[in-house]
């Protein structure tokens, strides 16, 4: 078959999850003999255009067409977000000069919605895996920006609100502004592509009607829908997704491990290890925050951390004043096959040397 993954990134450029997992499939299916293509996003924020050309290259056997995009440049670029048309034509034409036979989408973080659209116009079979819940949360994480969990099941005055929620053009006329007022007033903005695309308002004065009412819809067009938890499956149904979601867990490629020995005699009998990236979204504060509560007495727990710490600076600092009362805390810098097993410090928590 000729199959043509869509992704909002590819390595070795971009190696997140959603793009190792792309990867994974996209090559494994190479090796198989079919012939697989990615199209997906290299720069995003920089040039003149909203695309400013295509580079090609091969990672793994695999034809990679990365466009080289900036979402600031469009005419709308809070609406380029989640509809960009001219990423959309530049994938139309790529589509009809790979003529495959299926289209997956592992996302549309960065391609925008519109990329189904011209998969659809096409008469192509298409699957959508859902990586993450980019469909129901524009800030993908359903994490509010006060930082409490968001079940997804919210207004588009609420999104809204939860994106401008740091920003001066929310904060000061909250203050003095009663809500029947600023309400009609923020989404008027988010209407207005000259106003929403100034400084401290580009990227989260979205029209969040517009949204919500875009992308379900577009997601309904897909010919099979894939979840890898049943959590996230039924999180997508609650918040309106109607067509069948068939859960399917993702698999590992686990023949690195062959290579790793067994386990010191003298390790903690629990050890306990997070790899990726090093964010507040992701939870390693609860983490410690879990290990904090055992009595160190009873339980002989290790822990060990690894992702770029420079991602996130400040709270990657965070983590280092938690962990700093704790034993048997390693942050072990970012993870490759070949350190995953050299991680071994001993008393305080401290730094794998680089």
């Amino acid at each position: 078959m000729n199959l043509v993954f869509l992704s909002n990134g590819f390595p070795p450029r971009h190696t997140a999850g959603t793009e190792n997992y792309t990867a994974g499939i996209a090559s494994a299916l190479a090796q198989a003999g079919h012939r697989v293509s990615v199209i997906c996003v290299g720069e995003w924020d920089s040039g003149p255009q909203p695309v400013n050309g295509v580079t090609r290259d091969t990672y793994q056997g695999v034809a990679v067409a990365r466009l080289d995009a900036n979402w600031t440049a469009g005419p709308d670029p809070n609406r380029y977000l989640y509809d960009n048309p001219v990423i959309a034509d530049r994938v139309a034409a790529l589509l009809d000069e790979m003529q495959p036979d299926l289209v997956h989408i592992t996302s549309c973080a960065t391609l925008s919605a519109s990329v189904i659209r011209v998969v659809k116009q096409r008469g192509l079979p298409l699957v959508i895996t859902l990586t993450d819940y980019w469909f129901i949360c524009p800030r993908i994480s359903l994490l509010h920006a006060d930082g409490h969990v968001c079940d997804g099941q919210t207004s588009a005055w609420e999104c809204l609100t939860c994106l401008l929620w740091g920003a001066k053009a929310y904060r000061l006329p909250a203050r003095v502004l009663p809500a029947p007022v600023l309400r009609p007033l923020l989404q008027g903005v988010s209407r207005q592509p000259w106003l929403s695309r100034r400084p401290g308002l580009r990227g989260m004065a979205l029209d969040m009607a517009d949204r919500k009412a875009r992308l379900l819809p577009l997601l309904a067009q897909a010919d099979r829908l894939i979840s890898p938890s049943r959590f996230l499956a039924a999180m997508h149904t609650a918040c309106g997704v109607t067509q069948p979601i068939h859960v399917l867990e993702h698999g590992h490629d686990l023949g690195w491990a062959d290579q790793v020995g067994p386990r010191p005699a003298n390790r903690p009998r629990l050890v306990i290890g997070y790899v990726g990236q090093i964010g507040e979204i992701k939870g390693v504060h609860i983490l410690l925050a879990a290990i904090a509560r055992l009595d160190p007495q009873q339980e002989a727990v290790e822990v060990q951390i690894w992702g770029d710490p420079d991602k996130s600076p400040a709270y990657s600092a965070r983590l280092r004043a938690q962990a700093a009362a704790l034993p048997h805390v390693q942050f072990c810098g970012r993870f490759s096959r070949a350190n995953g097993r050299s991680c071994v410090t001993s008393g305080r928590s401290r730094r794998r040397p680089r």
